[in-house]
């Protein structure tokens, strides 16, 4: 049995047990905008209908969302989060004995997921010396020997933020024989200047995931959608419960779809706090990556007990021990009126651990 992952997200029970009302922290456990969303996506989910079912098909829903996209509804399936569609696409694509290849550190369901269905699950893992930069011909060498089913790569990776260029993806796409890329975007929507995977999704050698709720603020909705070729896609489809999109995540992606917009100033938002972050954050003597999405990833020694002691100073981040990186914290960038505070944090946090700044 594949073991349970673990996840950020501020326990409310862990906070009061210190000491702590829980409203009153700042949680970077979790990698959402440092905006709202929209009032036109706060409107659609306080008028949603929920008394009847939600349509089984999610037409509407995959009609806004696909033509975002420059693609037919038939491309689109919507999904409870990113996370359904990384399950799916395991049940759906793989058998007991199969081989799957893991671009690792990374998001830890991936493996659980093929674990789950019987798989051998084998890691190509970045080296810290190089930024957590994959060397991609390696990964495409190992693929082409290892002939994998499904390959996942996270791209923003979380929790680096390393950015694959359009040409490295397609490389390792091709290096896959028969297999398939599953391409998890769930941070592509705050990378500044990124590249388009439609016609990669096109090819029917990537899967592409998709989220809402990173860049909208809507975690608690669970709401993503996978694009890949409808063939692809309808073998997803055949493993999916019933209404698993639940009629506020419809009124909601409906909604985003319609204010695509605000992205463009979640990104602007983003990339002044994360500079203003990472600046202080270095200048405690610090190392910390800063990656193209919505997070850095800092080097603080021992992470678990560097998250505690920082937790109890009302800044929640994400320990990364998990992810096989027991010396990091993962940092979600906060609006930038909050950088002071979480700087400040993490230099009393180190003053008393006796390294100070």
């Amino acid at each position: 049995m594949a073991s349970l992952v673990e996840h950020g997200g501020l326990d409310p029970e862990e906070a009061r047990s210190l000491g702590l009302e829980p409203s009153s922290v700042l949680d970077l456990s979790q990698n959402l905008a440092p905006l709202p969303p929209p009032e036109a996506v706060r409107r659609a989910i306080a008028s949603c209908d929920y008394g009847p079912y939600p349509a089984a098909s999610y037409r509407r829903l995959r009609e806004a969302l696909a033509e975002r996209h420059g693609l037919g509804p038939e491309w689109c399936l919507p999904t409870n989060g990113a996370a359904e569609a990384i399950f799916l696409a395991c049940r759906a694509l793989l058998s007991p004995g199969d081989r799957v290849l893991v671009m690792t550190p990374t998001f830890g369901e991936y493996e659980r997921a093929a674990r789950l269905c019987g798989a051998q699950v084998v890691s190509a893992p970045a080296r810290a010396e190089n930024g957590f930069r994959w060397d991609v011909e390696a990964v495409c060498r190992q693929a082409r020997g290892l002939r994998p089913q499904l390959l996942f790569l996270c791209c923003p990776n979380n929790p680096t933020g390393v950015y694959l260029g359009r040409e490295e993806v397609e490389a390792l796409a091709q290096a896959l024989g028969g297999g398939v890329l599953v391409l998890d975007e769930a941070f592509v929507d705050f990378v500044e200047d990124g590249w388009d995977s439609v016609e990669l999704a096109r090819s029917g050698r990537v899967l592409a995931l998709r989220s809402l709720t990173k860049a909208f603020a809507l975690a608690g909705l669970r709401l993503g959608y996978a694009l890949g070729r409808p063939e692809l896609l309808e073998r997803l489809r055949a493993h999916q419960p019933p209404w698993s999109v639940n009629a506020f995540a419809v009124a909601a992606g409906v909604a985003c779809a319609a204010a695509w917009d605000h992205l463009s100033q979640v990104r602007c938002a983003v990339a002044r706090a994360r500079g203003a972050l990472v600046e202080g954050l270095r200048g405690l003597g610090m190392p910390v990556l800063e990656g193209a999405a919505n997070f850095v990833l800092a080097q603080v020694g021992e992470a678990k007990s560097f998250r505690h002691r920082l937790l109890l100073r009302g800044v929640c981040v994400r320990d990364c021990t998990s992810f096989g990186l027991p010396a990091h914290v993962r940092v979600a960038v906060p609006p930038r009126e909050q950088v002071p505070r979480v700087v400040e944090a993490f230099a009393a946090t180190l003053r008393e651990s006796g390294r100070s700044p």
